[in-house]
């Protein structure tokens, strides 16, 4: 049996052999990435933002079967994620191993988006919810999962330096909050612009689809793979049960999974279209809304570089939530339209923390993971915390379907909603956000991996080196 390596050893194998600690991400590469996470970025925005507005008020499809299509759609990508993960670890191909999935998955992605907001002119309830609920599965559980888990799993792929990991979570962040930022402007104005009603939401998001996937092709051909799975692992994966079990052995990856599960149970952007309609009782400043909720994060993530590298990235994650959390509070407390921008303002502001550390901070519990276990689980890491991610987003689809059911909406373009129903969405748009936002604070507080994190390093460059030398 060999002997352990000792932290000296293990630190003097630092930068030995080891392209992926030495190689930094070019500029290229950075915006190559973020434009295709821009565009998915974008299609997950439009997904959570509009589609349960399009079926509802443009579809005319009651609430409470929008929210039980959706939740069941999330429980089916629950599946499909837990799959694609299993996938990626599987492939070998020249381009490597999530890389190749950039090309194969653009065109189904840009056509399942396309189909999501197409409504035929059905005269009855019953042919609307089962289009609704096969376009949107397609969409969701096939195409987007093709393409989005082995984007985020691509951090894990790219360079094992954090910080240069952070480089590419932030630059493609700030690309993402962009697009989301022009869309919400001109979604409003570009449906009219096609006639509005169903037209105008088919012809929006049939140029928008198209420009997506250019967007996706270029992410393909500008990045590269730099990290190699280890020559030697210890368990040969034969099925679904020993990667699970390796990741359940990861408290850090739990710890992050729970945090975004939380995330995923906001429910402020869905209501976002809805609190401006029939609180603001205006479509016509959605645009202005939207950039309330937007723009700061930009200006955040643009700063984040500096603040990441000066304070961690589990610091700049709480200091975002407890932000988020006083944000929220002052809404509550004090009661006006000033108080109200200015929270969003700042709320907003406070995501930057979790736009720009999210991706990277799962792709170092890759890493602890591997040190643990000897077992370097990449795709099924990022699928299944992106699975956890959709479950919630499930929860949150049929939990605000839910609230507005209760609350009486009325699923007719133009009705007057009654005042139950304006509360549960003003609920949804404030007090959801204020709880997912404590909570997360409470659990990033025990995370610790980033002291733990260059001595695991350490020692996982050590063992190669010894088993090359063996």
């Amino acid at each position: 049996m060999s002997s352990q390596p000792t932290l000296a050893t293990a630190k003097s194998a630092i930068g030995q052999n080891d392209t992926a600690l030495t190689e930094k991400v070019s500029p290229k590469e950075m915006i190559s990435y973020g434009l295709g996470c821009g565009a998915s970025g974008v299609t997950q925005f439009a997904v959570s933002s509009f589609s349960t507005f399009f079926f509802t008020d443009i579809a005319g499809i009651g609430a409470a079967a929008v929210g039980l299509i959706l939740m069941v759609g999330r429980i089916f990508d629950f599946f499909a994620d837990f799959t694609m993960g299993a996938v990626i670890d599987r492939t070998h191909s020249r381009w490597g191993k999530v890389r190749p999935w950039f090309l194969w998955s653009a065109i189904p992605f840009s056509l399942g988006l396309m189909l999501l907001f197409t409504m035929p002119n059905f005269s009855s309830e019953t042919a609307k919810v089962v289009y609704a609920f096969f376009t949107y599965n397609f969409a969701t559980v096939i195409c987007f999962t093709m393409y989005m888990i082995p984007q985020n799993a691509f951090l894990a792929m790219a360079t094992s330096i954090q910080f240069e990991r952070s480089k590419l979570e932030i630059s493609s962040g700030i690309v993402i909050m962009g697009f989301m930022l022009v869309i919400g402007f001109v979604i409003n104005p570009m449906v009219e612009a096609f006639g509005g009603g169903k037209n105008g939401w088919f012809g929006t998001f049939a140029i928008l689809s198209l420009v997506i996937l250019i967007f996706h092709l270029i992410a393909f051909a500008g990045t590269q793979e730099r990290v190699k799975a280890p020559a030697k692992e210890k368990i040969n994966f034969t099925n679904f049960k020993g990667e699970l079990t390796c990741l359940l052995k990861n408290k850090y990856w739990l710890m992050l999974v729970a945090r975004t599960f939380l995330v995923s149970m906001n429910t402020g952007m869905v209501a976002l279209v809805y609190y401006t309609k029939y609180v603001v009782m205006d479509m016509g400043v959605l645009g202005y809304m939207f950039a309330l909720t937007m723009a700061p994060t930009i200006v955040g993530l643009v700063l984040s570089p500096i603040v990441i590298k000066k304070y961690g990235k589990r610091n700049v994650s709480l200091g975002g939530a407890l932000l988020t959390v006083v944000s929220y509070l002052a809404i509550v407390a004090i009661p006006g339209s000033s108080v109200l921008y200015l929270g969003l303002a700042l709320s907003s502001f406070a995501q930057a923390a979790m736009t720009s550390t999210q991706n990277s901070m799962i792709a170092d519990t890759v890493e602890y993971g591997e040190w643990k276990t000897g077992v370097r689980t990449v795709g099924f890491s990022y699928s299944v915390f992106n699975m956890i991610q959709k479950f919630g987003q499930a929860v949150q689809a049929a939990f605000f379907g839910l609230l507005l059911a209760i609350g009486g909406y009325i699923s007719v373009e133009g009705a007057v909603q009654p005042e139950s129903a304006i509360a549960m969405i003003k609920a949804s748009f404030i007090y959801i956000p204020l709880i997912s936002a404590a909570l997360q604070a409470i659990i990033l507080y025990f995370y610790k991996l980033e002291k733990e994190y260059p001595q695991i390093i350490a020692e996982l460059n050590a063992r190669k080196n010894q088993a090359e030398v063996q």
